[in-house]
């Protein structure tokens, strides 16, 4: 019985996750205020020990805090709100803003690619000349012309929808597609954890646009950091349709890579359906509708140094008075006269 005993606390995770914090607290915390004890005493040792553990607390919760690292809370996420096929559906959304997204025309890319500046005549002009300073600018001025357009683009469908289209390659619009990856694709070892799974597979479409509305509402903003007092909020919607797809035969092979042959003398072949890197047309856009969940990952290490530092005042303070007291015994007695 003593063996199976020792072997359940060696194995398992739950009671070694009690055990470790709580033996490095007694060694740590526990050796700390032995020595303490034996030099001032047991409630002065336990007041000066425990004081230390509190600011050493608040200070770390405050870096905690700062950084997002240590004791943290729930990390921002993107939660699906909606998932809706074709664009005429789009007013049953719950946001009711979506429905202006029916009227923007597709568009594969929101900004200036490889593709869009070579395809540019000013672009082309610049390529014939020898190269040197003069051809490098002309360059960039090219491909800045072609963003300026992009730009103009995007400005007036946000003016006119209220929804800032997001570029190919921008960092919203990869994090959101990790969300819509998950949503879309049905999971094959338990299907039931993706009920709006509308795919087998990520391969089966292709994301043709995204947008974004809200979440603006910051105080001020240094470099890339944005402060907020309240987060407004944060709205993603992005736009897939299905590729086309052939079926393709291919030959059943025996033995020695020799044809097998049906009953009838004709060749056995298998049909398989091969994806292309073509939008279908003929299939509808789903949309996939997402709010931002802001999290809580700062909030456990605010609450913690609430409380540390608290608690670190009032030990502070009882350890001020407890040094008045002193202070004023030691000087009622040096001014009590020297008896005879």
């Amino acid at each position: 019985m003593s063996a199976l005993m020792l072997a359940n606390f060696e194995y398992s995770v739950f009671i070694r996750g009690i055990l470790f914090p709580g033996i490095m607290f007694v060694i740590l915390c526990g050796s700390s205020y032995l020595i303490m004890a034996t030099n001032m005493g047991n409630r002065l040792g336990f007041l000066v020990a425990a004081a230390g553990l509190a600011g050493w607390m608040f200070l770390m919760s405050i870096v905690w805090m700062m950084y997002g690292i240590g004791l943290r809370g729930k990390d921002p996420t993107w939660r699906v709100t909606d998932v809706i096929t074709g664009t005429n559906n789009l007013t049953i959304a719950g946001n009711s803003n979506v429905s202006d997204l029916a009227s923007v025309p597709f568009q594969s890319s929101w900004c200036k690619s490889d593709a869009d500046v070579s395809a540019d005549a000013a672009y082309k002009e610049a390529q014939k000349l020898p190269d040197g300073i003069a051809k490098t600018r002309a360059a960039s001025a090219a491909e800045k012309a072609v963003e300026a357009r992009f730009a103009a683009t995007r400005a007036k469908v946000k003016q006119t929808t209220g929804w800032e289209p997001l570029c190919t390659g921008s960092g919203q619009r990869g994090d959101g597609q990790a969300t819509v990856d998950a949503t879309l694709v049905r999971k094959k070892s338990d299907p039931s954890k993706t009920p709006q799974a509308i795919f087998s597979e990520s391969t089966q479409y292709q994301s043709i646009s995204a947008f974004r509305q809200g979440g603006d509402n910051y105080l001020f903003k240094i470099r890339k950091h944005k402060f907020f007092l309240r987060h407004s909020p944060h709205w993603f919607v992005m736009q897939v349709q299905p590729l086309k797809t052939e079926e393709v035969e291919e030959p059943v092979l025996g033995p020695g890579r020799v044809q097998l042959l049906n009953e009838d003398g004709t060749p056995q072949v298998t049909k398989t359906e091969k994806i292309l890197k073509e939008l279908d047309a003929s299939k509808p856009i789903t949309s996939v509708v997402m709010l931002r969940d802001q999290g809580s990952r700062r909030q456990p290490p605010f609450l913690l140094a609430i409380f540390s530092g608290a608690l670190f005042a009032i030990i502070a303070s009882v350890l001020h008075q407890r040094d008045k007291q002193v202070m004023a015994l030691a000087k009622s007695q040096k001014a009590r006269p020297a008896s005879a």
